[in-house]
């Protein structure tokens, strides 16, 4: 084979495989985050107003940027602010 022909092939490998990956970080497959219309992130609680993390005594609303970067596995749902305070979170401003 031709040079030429090799390069190309190996340069269209690389690619599919930048792509695959790309594909594969870019989506949430097993942990999608739903809105349940109030900003709020949907995992087995609704019906909450806040979210914290388990590794953190911060809480925040649920429309608040900081809350939708709480990992999945370490979220913690509160339906109220005085919720919150009594398992010993401090809320945060957005």
């Amino acid at each position: 084979m031709d040079k030429k022909i090799i390069f190309l092939f190996v340069i269209l490998g690389i690619l599919v495989v930048a792509l695959a990956l790309f594909i594969g970080y870019s989506t949430e497959s097993d942990n999608e985050r739903v809105d349940n219309g109030n900003g709020c992130i949907e995992i087995g609680c609704p019906s909450a107003e806040y979210v914290g993390s388990i590794n953190s005594d911060k809480y925040y609303p649920c429309d608040c940027r900081y809350a939708k970067t709480v990992k999945l596995e370490n979220i913690v749902c509160f339906d109220s602010d005085q919720e919150a305070v009594d398992k010993g979170y401090e809320k945060s401003d957005c």
